[in-house]
């Protein structure tokens, strides 16, 4: 899952031109614009991604990494806001499969 991480990554920290170098390094191609993610619901998206396949790689279930969110009640709070949040990353972890 190494270059499925490192994708995610690479479009959520190369943002900007000050990191075309390593975006180029890594990638393997021209930088552009599009090429970062800048868009907040882009960036959560990849962001639940990254931590689906970790989450994989570490072999957990679904109920472990539930459980796993729900040590982090500053991130993912007991509000709607919160529960939206946590399902997603859940429902992302299951389309990972």
């Amino acid at each position: 899952h190494f270059d499925e991480i490192v994708a995610r990554a690479a479009r959520l920290v190369c943002v900007r031109e000050e990191f075309a170098g390593l975006w180029e390094s890594v990638m393997g191609q021209a930088w552009t614009e599009a090429c970062g993610a800048t868009d907040p619901l882009e960036r959560q998206r990849l962001r639940d991604e990254i931590d689906a396949w970790v989450a994989h790689l570490f072999g957990l279930d679904v109920l472990a990494l539930d459980h796993i969110l729900g040590s982090f009640p500053l991130v993912f709070t007991a509000d709607e806001a919160g529960e939206a949040k946590r399902s997603a990353l859940l429902e992302t972890f299951e389309s990972l499969r």
